[in-house]
């Protein structure tokens, strides 16, 4: 059952993307920012279908590998509304600073990508065994994603408020 909701979750992203992407018209620096944000939830979901069929047990390397990507909805999230409600938004490199959250999960991350097999199998044993989370190094990391996607998602009814006034 819950495989079929991944199934169709990256079915719809998968036709959502391209509409998004190559249609042209005043919008499309939003709509990119809004593809690239289902592009995210499209690979979450791929992640999510491969470790409910098992495949993590054949190649543990794959397990946790969109999990960076979580970091990636609030800012694209916030960049789409920014981009919808501004006319003249331009991408400025100071807004690489909203992907820190990205980065600094990379780097926590990066000891366990960098881990044998053996260690990798290990967690995994813990994360079906326990039924969520498994290694307590990892799911800490849905603290400051939870307050990551809570506070941008404040932020971008902020600014629609604050577009509907202008």
């Amino acid at each position: 059952m819950l495989d079929s909701l991944y199934i169709i979750g990256i079915t719809l992203c998968a036709l959502i993307i391209p509409n998004l992407t190559y249609v042209a018209d005043a919008r499309q620096r939003a709509n990119r920012y809004l593809a690239l944000f289902v592009a995210c939830i499209a690979l979450i979901l791929v992640e999510k279908l491969l470790l409910s069929r098992g495949v993590h047990e054949t190649w543990p390397h794959l397990h946790m590998t969109a999990y960076p990507l979580y970091f990636a909805l609030g800012p694209l999230l916030y960049l789409y509304v920014l981009a919808m409600s501004k006319r003249e938004f331009q991408w400025h490199p100071k807004l690489t600073l909203h992907f820190q959250p990205l980065a600094i999960c990379i780097l926590v991350l990066l000891p366990y990508y960098l881990q044998p097999t053996d260690a990798k199998m290990a967690v995994l044993t813990g994360y079906s065994d326990s039924g969520y989370g498994g290694s307590r190094a990892i799911s800490w990391l849905l603290v400051p994603f939870s307050l990551s996607l809570l506070i941008y998602s404040l932020l971008s009814i902020f600014r629609l408020r604050r577009h509907r006034r202008e």
